[in-house]
Formats: C-alpha cells, sequence, structure tokens
C-alpha cells in the first residue's frame, strides 16, 4: 500500500502519520494498536525523500450484544418443561446455551428446557466477534409421588374399607373412592361402600409447591346383600301340644350355609330340616345364612308356643280283676271333644267311646280278647294322638 515502502527508504527518513489519534497507542508507527470506541476512519501519511502517500483504513466498533435471558416460569415441577427466552445483538447473533443437557437445542434463542433438578442457565451470545453471557435460575421442586394401602379389597353390602396413605413428598391428599360419594382430604380415610358394584379408588397428592401425582390402585368389590327367610310346617305363628310337636322348616335363599336356632337349645344345619320340640315353652326360631359371596343375614319367627299335654295315655295294661290296671283309661282333663278307638293289629275295631272318663276292659262284642299289641287312636278337640298299647293278663 504504501510507498516508498521501508525497504525502499533508508533507515531514519521514512517519517509515519496517523489521524486521529484517538485509541491509538501510537500515530507515528506503522502498525500501532487502534482501540475506537466508535466506528473511525483513521488517515496514514507517509513520506521519504520528499515523496508523500496517504490511505484510510475504516475500523467500525460493533456494540456488545447485551444478553437477557428469562423463562416463563423459575419454579417448576419435577418431570415437567420451561420455557427459556433469550435477545440480544443487532439480529445477527448466535445463541449458545449450558448446560446443554434437557434442553431442545442449545443453540437457539427459545429451547425448551426439561431439567431433573434446580439448574441456572447460562446463555452467551455473540455477534461480529462480541459476546455476552446472562443467566437464568430455574428451581426444580420434586414430584410427590402416591401410593396407598387398603384392608379387605371385597365384601358384602354395607362394606368398610380403610385406606393408609405410603406417599412420598405429599402434604395434600385428596381421595376419590368412585362410587359418587364426595372426595376425602383425609391422608387415612375410612369409607363406607353402600351400594353393590366394583368401584376403582384414585389417590391424588400435592406438596408445598402444587406438585401432583396420582395412582389408582384397588378395585373394590361389593356383592348385593340378600335377605335371609324360610317357610315352616306347620305354619308360624303356631300352639301344638307334647308330644306331637314335630316341625319342618326350609330355608327360602339359594345360599350355600344355613345354621338353625330352635331357641331350645338345639340347633341344626341344611337347607330343608325337621326338628320336635320336647319341652313346654315359646320359641323363637332363628336362621342364620351364608350366600355364595361370604355376605351374612339372619332372620327371627315365631312364636312356637309348646303346651304340656292334657293327655295321659298309658302304654299297658292288665285286665285279670286283681284291682290293679284293670282298666286302660286315657286321662284327658281338657273340655274338647273326646274320642277313643281301639283296634288290633290288623285293624279290626275292639272298643270306641266319646267319654272321656269310660275306659276299655279288654273286651270286644265277643268277649275277652287275646293278649297282645294292640293300638289306639285318640281324638281331642283337633288333636290326635296314636300309638300301641300292650294287653297283658
Amino acid at each position: 500500500i504504501f510507498w516508498p515502502t521501508p525497504d525502499q527508504c533508508p533507515t531514519g527518513d521514512l517519517f509515519v502519520s496517523w489521524g486521529p489519534n484517538t485509541g491509538l497507542s501510537s500515530s507515528t508507527i506503522l502498525t500501532p494498536l487502534a482501540t475506537p470506541t466508535t466506528t473511525t476512519m483513521y488517515r496514514l501519511t507517509t513520506w521519504c525523500n520528499g515523496c508523500i502517500r496517504n490511505d484510510t483504513v475504516i475500523v467500525v466498533v460493533m456494540p456488545t450484544p447485551l444478553a437477557v435471558a428469562s423463562a416463563d416460569t423459575n419454579v417448576i415441577c419435577e418431570e415437567d418443561s420451561v420455557a427459556l427466552y433469550s435477545s440480544g445483538g443487532l439480529g445477527g447473533s448466535l445463541y449458545s446455551w449450558s448446560p446443554a443437557n434437557g434442553l431442545s437445542d442449545p443453540n437457539v434463542p427459545n429451547p425448551m428446557a426439561s431439567p431433573g433438578q434446580s439448574t441456572t442457565y447460562s446463555v452467551s451470545i455473540s455477534e461480529g466477534g462480541c459476546a455476552s453471557t446472562a443467566l437464568v435460575y430455574v428451581d426444580v421442586i420434586p414430584k410427590p409421588h402416591a401410593d396407598y394401602l387398603n384392608s379387605t379389597a371385597s365384601g358384602c353390602e354395607d362394606w368398610k374399607v380403610n385406606f393408609i396413605e405410603t406417599s412420598t413428598n405429599a402434604i395434600n391428599y385428596v381421595w376419590n373412592f368412585g362410587d359418587g360419594s364426595p372426595v376425602s382430604n383425609e391422608p387415612n380415610p375410612t369409607h363406607l361402600f353402600t351400594q353393590p358394584g366394583n368401584y376403582l379408588v384414585t389417590l391424588y397428592v400435592s406438596n408445598a409447591g402444587e406438585c401432583g401425582d396420582s395412582i389408582q390402585k384397588a378395585t373394590i368389590t361389593v356383592y348385593p346383600s340378600f335377605d335371609a327367610d324360610f317357610t315352616t310346617d306347620p305354619g308360624i305363628p303356631v300352639e301344638m301340644v307334647l308330644p306331637n310337636t314335630d316341625m319342618n322348616f326350609t330355608a327360602l335363599n339359594g345360599v350355600n350355609s344355613w345354621l338353625w336356632d330352635f331357641g331350645d337349645n338345639y340347633s341344626g344345619s341344611g337347607m330343608n330340616i325337621n326338628h320336635r320340640f320336647v319341652n313346654p315353652g315359646t320359641y323363637y326360631i332363628t336362621l342364620y345364612t351364608v350366600s355364595n359371596e361370604g355376605c351374612y343375614d339372619s332372620v327371627s319367627k315365631g312364636p312356637v308356643v309348646i303346651q304340656a299335654s292334657n293327655v295321659f295315655i298309658p302304654n299297658i295294661f292288665s285286665p285279670n280283676a286283681d284291682g290293679v290296671d284293670d282298666i286302660f283309661n286315657v286321662i284327658y282333663t281338657g273340655d274338647q271333644p273326646f274320642k277313643m278307638q281301639i283296634m288290633d293289629r290288623w285293624g279290626v275295631p275292639q272298643f270306641e267311646t266319646t267319654n272321656k272318663n269310660q275306659g276299655w276292659n279288654g273286651t270286644n262284642k265277643n268277649g275277652e280278647v287275646q293278649e297282645g299289641v294292640y293300638f289306639y287312636h285318640v281324638y281331642t278337640g283337633s288333636q290326635h294322638f296314636t300309638g300301641n298299647l300292650t294287653l297283658v293278663r
């Protein structure tokens, strides 16, 4: 550029002048260091042996880009994402974010960040060889983890279930029991399921930063209840007189277990059962049942009134005229119509009377009958007694 050049000019005969000298380390040397604060045109003048040469150079001063960094929120929950923003320069800036781990693209102005922990991000913005840096802090709140335990998950209508939360990093709880009932905010609630069905229980938890988690874990199965019932023969209520006190009992529900309590210190099992009451008294019968799903129910019916008999019927007599047991007498103290029939083993009538005070002396129309076993039928009102008696001479 310069003429004459230093090698063409004797030592000491070359003179140099830069102007303006603002920002120059020296204005009288060929290679000064220039540090202008604004864009500046420098003019160089050299002369040697009467020869003068001029030239100019422009030093363009670019403004240092002012880096700015921000985020759409500075507090996020674990596993969430946040948008980072940066700006600076005159429009042709280059961007570099660090740390790059968890960023959608570390070389764009506005990347998405998914930090696993609280992180300070740095963005370097460069333009025209000039650069500046900005920082933005993202606070990551650990996410809670929902979990719970529960008592037995299946039972009969009006089934009560206990729940215990076993979550981590949680301070707030919302239980949805899946049956349309109001939610519970207790950490360890007890809930009563009143309708049959299957119910999926959900626990929502959150922490101080409102970070949340949920879990659907238990399905509660509620079986329908049933009504225990039974019939009797004869029907209840009933009054019976000893010894004819047999009753038949039949359960009406299609269940797999039946237990009968007859109220007289006797019990039995089975869908159909017969029972004989042997003592006077008033009794109430209770049936306990268990369904195929294990649901229990019971029902009581009564009264069954057992009366002592007002009829005494002996089973042996000896019509031999010795004054002892010569007459077969039925002792009846009631006021109902009375009738007694005596028959031999072939069913042939031997004696009949409607007088409760009249007994059988061991004869028929043909005279004395033989020793042996005979059969009686005794009627007192609606009661009928039958049995055998032995005649001994």
